[in-house]
């Protein structure tokens, strides 16, 4: 099972250095995406990918398999994600 994560790490470094890569964010709600959406937007300018982004509750599958897309999302305590939802919403 790790051979196989560190063989698929691999494929994707190896897209990165083509610049044939592309980030997909999947942006939870009151997670911290924007701060992290802002930062992935100046890898991807520096490393030249392309950012792809998703909010809301559903997650396509395909961006999970696909070889070529580096996948990242961010969570947060439920409590505290409801929270914040409250007071700044």
């Amino acid at each position: 099972e790790l051979a196989e994560w560190l063989a698929r790490v691999r494929r994707k470094q190896g897209c990165i250095a083509q610049r044939k890569a592309a980030i997909f964010l999947y942006h939870c709600r009151k997670a911290a995406g924007t701060t992290v959406r802002s930062y992935l937007e100046g890898a991807g300018r520096q490393h030249g990918l392309r950012l792809l982004e998703s909010e809301g509750l559903v997650l396509d599958p395909g961006f999970m398999t696909n070889p070529s897309v580096i996948t990242v999302t961010t969570l947060r305590h439920p409590i505290d994600r409801v929270m914040s939802l409250y007071w700044y919403e």
